[in-house]
């Protein structure tokens, strides 16, 4: 800009100089006619010297000319300083917040000073107590932030939290998350809660928090760890460090808790994520006994279902069915629905009477709950009412009403992982047992789940028919057979829980039903099972599992 502009002066001044005069040679020099066209004869000699008015004029348009000249010359030979160049070449806070004072800065600028001077407070090389109560620092701050839309009780005083007001403002997230070593660590759980309370699911901001805050060795209170665990399960990020630190700090302190609904709220938590620290669980059943008078009815359903959701029995269970049996009743449920989830789970961790069964499984219980869910929902209390109707069917004793079937039929739902972690064990399996007459794949159990494939083998691991070759119909399960009667069952990452890794509660209910209904069950997880190896050697994992499964020692 410079550059231009004193081309410009220096042009304008040359054309003035170089104007044609009448009263010098210089015209001359450059036209032989006048304005009015005629011709000039070139002069050998002045007649008369120049006015003194004159010389000097001409004097000062060549000093103006060689100060231009003089001006572009320096322009070319100085390189040109940005303000990027000048917060890069910055060596003290000092310097880049002088440079926020005197110069307009855009946000990206804004926020390449507030980063660098996080990086200094890191590193040691600037003390960022001396200047985060800097006008100008916290000036770019608020620039940087933005009003939230309603009011949030998470939301920091800024006169106190300047830097936590900077980290929830800041939009891109690999810049949040490198100033996240700058804030302390109950500010490290607020920001984690306004993630959830706003729904931004940001990774690399979430990876940063995770890490600092199970990497430092304060523990949390019970407060805190209520607020990360919920925050973990609200944006589904089941972070096992964080989780494991969260755990060890509640066993600490939950003897202390003297409010029943921050024990729902970690129950649900953990519920949610499938986390299961039977430790914990154990505490969290531990407190409920020692406060059954104070519980409310949503929290200990809370609890109950996530013992349920996990397939956890605790060490107490006869000492917590007989407090809390009083408590489970389905009038004091909100809803259908509500009772339907404490039945089934009763029926998880084994548990379940004959009342509770025939409670759900009479045809006023199911038609209620048929006019009262959404088309919807109701693949999931079909499911439910399908597994509690096989757990009645094996009940010994039991008198009640059973579900008719043929109201409750499911379609076959596979996420597309599972779908393809199905096929492969089904591919290698059908290289030992051949398909068709000797192996059958999903398999409508009739109780709420699919068999994904089932087979007929022996004590010499022989393939046996399991449909009649001359009529080709399924050979009658009470005709005696001399195999063993084999039911495959593939679990993905949703069927197998964090923490201690089992199978979760569906799944393992599911198992369970099949053992009782004769089967010899091969389960096959997606930690033991991986479907990208060759065929060789997916064979010859399963044909070692049939072999231990169905050999007798």
């Amino acid at each position: 800009m410079l550059r231009t502009a004193s081309r410009r002066l220096a042009a304008r001044i040359f054309q003035q100089v170089q104007r044609p005069s009448t009263s010098g040679p210089s015209a001359a020099a450059h036209s032989d006619k006048s304005d009015d066209g005629q011709k000039i004869v070139p002069e050998t000699k002045p007649k008369n010297k120049k006015p003194l008015e004159e010389t000097q004029s001409n004097e000062n348009r060549s000093r103006l000319v060689t100060a231009a000249f003089a001006s572009l010359k320096q322009g070319e030979t100085q390189p040109k300083t940005t303000l990027d160049e000048r917060i890069l070449a910055a060596k003290d806070p000092e310097a880049l917040l002088s440079i926020s004072q005197s110069s307009v800065l855009s946000k990206k600028q804004i926020l390449r000073i507030v980063t660098t001077l996080a990086e200094w407070s890191v590193n040691g090389q600037a003390d960022m107590a001396k200047y985060e109560t800097d006008s100008r620092f916290v000036s770019l701050c608020q620039m940087l932030g933005k009003t939230p839309k309603r009011p949030s009780p998470y939301t920091p005083s800024p006169n106190k939290t300047g830097d936590l007001s900077l980290v929830l403002g800041v939009t891109g997230d690999d810049e949040a998350a490198r100033l996240i070593s700058s804030i302390t660590l109950p500010q490290m759980v607020k920001v984690m809660v306004s993630l959830a309370f706003k729904k931004r699911r940001s990774v690399p901001l979430l990876r940063a928090l995770s890490y600092h805050i199970s990497s430092s060795s304060t523990v949390l209170d019970i407060k805190q760890s209520a607020d990360v665990i919920y925050a973990l399960a609200s944006l589904n990020f089941p972070d096992e460090v964080l989780l494991e630190k969260v755990c060890c700090d509640l066993l600490e302190v939950i003897s202390k808790c003297q409010k029943t609904s921050v024990i729902g709220s970690i129950s649900t938590s953990l519920g949610l994520l499938k986390y299961k620290d039977e430790n914990l669980l154990d505490a969290l059943v531990e407190w409920t006994i020692k406060n059954s008078q104070i519980v409310r009815f949503q929290d200990l359903m809370s609890l109950l279902l996530t013992l349920a959701s996990v397939n956890h029995s605790p060490r107490s269970i006869e000492h917590f069915f007989k407090v809390v049996s009083p408590l489970l009743n389905s009038k004091e449920t909100p809803s259908c629905n509500a009772w339907l989830d404490v039945v089934w789970s009763l029926a998880v961790v084994d548990y379940v009477q004959g009342e509770h069964l025939q409670s759900v499984l009479n045809p006023d219980f199911v038609e209620k709950l048929n006019s009262l869910s959404a088309s919807s929902s109701n693949f999931a209390w079909k499911k439910k009412l399908l597994n509690l109707n096989g757990v009645a069917k094996h009940m010994h004793g039991y008198k009640g009403p059973f579900l008719d079937e043929s109201s409750c039929i499911l379609p076959l739902a596979r996420t597309k992982d599972k779908l393809a972690l199905v096929a492969s064990v089904v591919d290698a399996l059908s290289n030992l047992v051949p398909s068709g007459t000797y192996l059958r794949t999903d398999v409508d159990s009739g109780m709420g789940f699919f068999i994904d494939a089932e087979c007929l083998i022996d004590e010499k691991m022989t393939p046996l028919p399991l449909v009649d070759k001359k009529t080709g119909q399924p050979i009658p399960s009470n005709k005696p057979k001399k195999g063993r009667k084999v039911a495959v069952m593939v679990w993905d990452y949703h069927d197998i829980t964090k923490g201690k890794s089992s199978l979760c509660g569906s799944a393992a209910l599911s198992s369970e039903l099949l053992k009782k209904s004769g089967y010899q069950v091969l389960n096959i997880s997606y930690k033991d099972y991986n479907f990208r190896d060759k065929l060789t050697d997916r064979v010859s994992f399963i044909e070692k599992q049939l072999r231990t499964l169905v050999v007798k020692e």
